[in-house]
C-alpha cells in the first residue's frame, strides 16, 4: 500500500490549550483513521512542552477518512487553528470542509 506523510500543526489560545487540542486530535485520529501512525514533535527541544506538531503516516486510500476526521474535530473545536503546510484553517464552514479534504488528498498524492 502506498504511504503518505502529512504534517499538521495545532494552535490554541494558549500553549496549554494547544497541547490539550493535540492530545484530543491524536486520540480521534487513532480511533477513526485506519492504519495511521502518529508522531508528536516539539517545535523547541529545550522546553518541557510536548509539542503541537503531528506527523501522520497513512495509506493513501485512507486520506478521505483523515479529511472527514479533521473536519469533525474542527467542528468541535471552533477556537483551534490547524495548519497543514501553508494552509491555515480556523473554524468550519462548507468551504472549509472542501478545503481540508482537497489539501489532505493533494498532500497524500504528492508524497507517493
Amino acid at each position: 500500500m502506498e504511504q503518505s506523510t502529512i504534517t499538521f500543526q495545532v494552535e490554541g489560545e494558549t500553549s496549554r490549550d494547544a497541547n490539550l487540542l493535540v492530545d484530543d486530535l491524536m486520540g480521534i485520529l487513532n480511533r477513526n483513521v485506519r492504519n495511521i501512525q502518529l508522531n508528536r514533535l516539539k517545535e523547541d527541544p529545550t522546553t518541557l512542552d510536548p509539542g503541537t506538531v503531528i506527523v501522520a503516516v497513512l495509506g493513501t486510500k485512507f486520506a478521505l477518512e483523515l479529511a472527514k476526521t479533521l473536519h469533525a474535530w474542527l467542528m468541535r473545536n471552533h477556537t483551534a487553528k490547524l495548519k497543514i503546510g501553508d494552509l491555515e484553517i480556523t473554524g468550519v464552514s462548507n468551504a472549509t470542509v472542501e478545503t481540508v479534504a482537497m489539501e489532505v488528498l493533494r498532500r497524500s498524492q504528492s508524497s507517493e
